[in-house]
């Protein structure tokens, strides 16, 4: 389970960016039902782990964008921001692609990895991986000028 509300800044600007450059400064909200944040990895340097992110216990994962550019001559857009996790905020790069619009919904697929331990999670020495590959599958509907996001 996601807590939407708590995820909206975190995929409103990767699915601006996916957009052209006038939608960048539009308001977006999430829809919860069609989205997913997925996350992999390695578990004692053998096998991969994947999991979902359920946000009960630590309630709150934003991403602020500092940067946005295109990648490449297509689709592809590289998101720059500080990402919060687990009271934590360190810089990530999202790697945005895979995007669709249709009249006021948009889709993105965007990854990053980011070191566990930048963010507090130290527990399980080197059972488990530093590195952990991030996964998300966004829709965003396109909302009044003056609705607020959460």
């Amino acid at each position: 389970m996601i807590a939407a509300g708590s995820l909206r800044l975190f995929f409103a600007v990767s699915l601006a960016a996916s957009l052209c450059p006038r939608a960048w400064a539009s308001p977006w909200a999430l829809d919860p039902s069609a989205t997913r944040i997925e996350f992999s990895v390695r578990n004692l340097s053998v096998a991969r782990v994947d999991g979902t992110f359920r946000v009960a216990r630590y309630p709150t994962i934003a991403f602020r964008s500092t940067r946005i550019e295109r990648a490449d001559g297509g689709g592809h857009w590289r998101v720059t921001g500080d990402l919060t996790l687990l009271g934590r905020t360190r810089p990530v790069p999202l790697d945005v692609d895979s995007s669709t619009s249709e009249g006021t919904r948009s889709s993105a697929h965007a990854t990053t990895t980011i070191d566990r331990r930048d963010f507090g999670m130290t527990y399980a020495g080197f059972a488990v991986g530093k590195q952990v590959v991030i996964t998300i599958d966004a829709v965003g509907m396109h909302t009044a000028a003056d609705a607020s996001l959460e």
